[in-house]
C-alpha cells in the first residue's frame, strides 16, 4: 500500500509557528530539565561534510527557535550577511550554555540554517525576552567587523 505525502500549507507552519512563539513568550525558563543533542549545518555549505554537534538543554522546538532569533537579530544588523555554523555553535556555547562536541554524536537532531531561517524566522520571534542577551549583538558585531576584514585584505 503507498501513502501519499501530504503537503504542510504555508499557514499551518505559520500557525505553529506563533503557538510556539506565544508559549516561549509566557515560559519562566527554556529548559524543561532534559538535555539533547544536535548537529547544525548549511544547505549551501560549499563542503556538505562541515558538520558542528553540540549538546543543549533546549528541545528541538525552543533550539529551532532561539537559532531564529539569533539569525534574527543578525539580519536586524546587517541584512545581507549569513550566518556560518561556527558563528552560532560559538553563540549558543557562550551564551546559551550549550557544549560543542569535537565528536559525531549519534542521533544528533540535524538544525540546517537554511532550512532553519525559512521555516523558524519570524519578526515576532525577537518578542521571546528569554532569547536576549546583552552580548548577543557585540557578539553579532564582532563576527560582522571579521568578515569585513576578509573581504578587504
Amino acid at each position: 500500500m503507498q501513502y501519499a505525502i501530504m503537503p504542510v500549507d504555508e499557514n499551518t507552519k505559520v500557525i505553529k509557528l506563533k503557538r510556539v512563539i506565544e508559549n516561549l513568550k509566557h515560559a519562566k525558563s527554556l529548559k524543561d530539565g532534559k538535555h539533547y543533542a544536535y548537529v547544525l549545518s548549511h544547505t549551501y555549505d560549499q563542503d556538505p561534510t562541515r558538520l558542528f554537534y553540540f549538546r543543549a538543554p533546549y528541545s528541538e522546538e525552543v533550539m529551532n527557535a532561539l537559532i531564529a532569533f539569533i539569525q534574527y537579530q543578525c539580519t536586524a544588523i546587517e541584512i545581507t550577511y549569513s550566518m556560518d555554523q561556527t558563528e552560532i555553535v560559538e553563540i549558543l556555547t557562550t551564551l546559551y550554555d550549550c557544549t560543542k562536541s569535537m565528536e559525531p554524536i549519534l542521533n544528533a537532531t540535524k538544525i540546517d540554517l537554511y532550512v532553519n531561517w525559512q521555516r523558524w524566522v519570524h519578526p515576532d520571534i525577537r518578542t521571546v525576552s528569554l532569547f536576549k542577551r546583552d552580548e548577543l549583538n557585540l557578539m553579532l558585531h564582532n563576527f560582522l567587523l571579521e568578515d569585513i576584514k576578509k573581504v578587504l585584505q
